[in-house]
């Protein structure tokens, strides 16, 4: 057979050629400036992880807007209307902490049994115009906007104009023992946590308050917090919300214990408490006696009393805003003194410990008993569960049991050599033993070997190179 080649066929071929070359260097010229490109990118945020993951999700178009909330089931039905969805979310996150509340068992101890009044005294002081100026100036300008529609970008433009008056305004506060309601409004937006998006207790409240709001509890926070620091009042087990004290820390004045033990041959318990929605049932009363424990004079009782009470919210869902509604307990969410006020409310659990040592990061809690045999930890651990349980409720709290739950760490060859099985007790209900948990974001096991978190470790590591790769 005889193939016959034209010159038109070699013409196309060699155009075809140059075709695809062509689209190979114009690909690499493309791939090179893609390069370029996000080298300049990343350069610019190189010293703030932060902007460097948004930059990614950026790049890879990653960033969705949250869906809306078209539907939830409630006991009268389902609602898809917008008002009363937003009306549905907004009774459902006042009312947690009240219905909780009327859950608890009162118990036989007063909470003033396990807080010593202190000798120190203190009172808010006027703040000064420059100090004002220095908060102003420090306010990120891309926080959310509060009720008020007062974006805090305008306000750090216009700081060294409104210093002067907002000085005044807040010192007249302070005299007059008395916090305007207007900063006492909050805008609450519903997050999706996980599980069906039409169940209620699968959000969570995400709360906005007025940004001068936010400004006057920084004035109120520093002076305060100064106060308790001073004078040794914060507990020295709390390692949540305090200046040099992190997540790091508090597991690793725990791991050490546990490591220590294990070299002695003794086996740990170790019992992660979950208290149930402890932010929103702190009793107002009961904060107000601790702070007055804690040395606060009538004027400055006076004032925490006029920040706490009357508080209100709306829940903004789809764009559509809900009525007012008061909430009667808790500390406020997405506030700058709500968590040092958590701290004092929760500051004397330790108080209540026989046997145990505890780590506290705000409400998340870890008692820690230490013995040669199974049995003496058992007994010991069992003792201090039910003393914490008879503090909780002399404080109105309670614990989520469902979630509470504890290790027994030793060495492999003590753990895998047990005669028998520690039981473990909250009142009549038995914890539940686990082989790992995860504990302020580590993955924890009994043998504290870190196989876990080291493999969720290397999972994130691996698909943070292919991202950038």
């Amino acid at each position: 057979m005889i193939l016959h080649v034209g010159t038109n066929d070699i013409k196309d071929d060699t155009k075809s050629a140059e075709v695809v070359a062509a689209g190979i260097l114009n690909l690499d010229a493309l791939r090179e400036a893609k390069t370029a490109y996000y080298k300049v990118q990343f350069d610019k945020v190189k010293h703030d992880p932060k902007q460097a993951w948004k930059t990614v999700n950026k790049i890879l178009n990653r960033k969705q807007k949250c869906p809306d909330i078209n539907s939830v089931k409630t006991q009268n039905g389902e609602i898809t209307d917008p008002n009363e969805l937003a009306e549905s979310f907004n009774d459902y996150f006042t009312n947690i902490g009240p219905d909780i509340a009327k859950t608890i068992d009162k118990g036989n101890r007063n909470f003033t049994d396990y807080i010593t009044r202190v000798t120190s005294n203190f009172k808010f002081q006027a703040v000064s115009e420059s100090k004002v100026h220095r908060l102003l100036l420090s306010l990120n300008p891309g926080k959310s906007t509060g009720i008020d529609k007062i974006p805090a970008k305008i306000i750090r433009i216009a700081s060294p104009v409104i210093a002067n008056s907002l000085a005044k305004i807040f010192n007249r506060a302070i005299t007059s023992e008395s916090v305007p309601s207007e900063w006492k409004a909050a805008r609450v937006t519903p997050l999706h946590k996980k599980g069906p998006r039409n169940l209620l207790n699968n959000y969570r409240p995400i709360s906005i308050l007025p940004v001068v709001s936010k400004v006057f509890e920084k004035v109120l926070y520093e002076q305060l917090h100064d106060y308790l620091v001073t004078n040794n009042l914060l507990s020295q087990h709390q390692f949540g919300f305090r200046r040099s004290h992190s997540t790091a820390s508090a597991l690793l004045d725990s791991t050490n214990e546990w490591f220590v033990n294990m070299d002695r041959g003794f086996f740990n318990i170790a019992v992660f408490l979950d208290l149930q929605k402890a932010f929103d049932t702190i009793n107002h009363v009961v904060l107000l006696k601790k702070l007055d424990f804690y040395g606060l004079e009538t004027s400055a009782l006076n004032l925490l009393k006029s920040y706490l009470a009357n508080r209100t919210q709306m829940c903004s869902v789809n764009g559509t805003l809900s009525r007012k509604k008061l909430i009667t307990c808790g500390v406020p969410q997405g506030s700058i003194l709500g968590p040092l006020l958590f701290l004092v409310y929760i500051n004397d659990l330790p108080n209540s410990l026989e046997y145990s040592s505890t780590r506290m990061f705000a409400d998340d809690t870890t008692l820690t008993v230490s013995g040669k045999s199974v049995a003496d930890v058992e007994m010991a651990i069992n003792y201090d569960l039910a003393n914490v349980k008879r503090w909780l409720s002399a404080n109105k709290l309670s614990l989520n049991l469902v979630k509470t739950e504890y290790l027994l760490i030793g060495s492999r060859h003590n753990v895998n050599n047990l005669a028998l099985v520690p039981n473990v007790f909250v009142g009549d209900v038995q914890i539940k033993r686990v082989r790992e948990t995860k504990a302020l974001g580590v993955c924890i096991d009994e043998f504290l070997s870190w196989n876990k978190h080291i493999d969720k470790i290397a999972k994130k590591v691996s698909s943070g190179i292919n991202i950038f790769y």
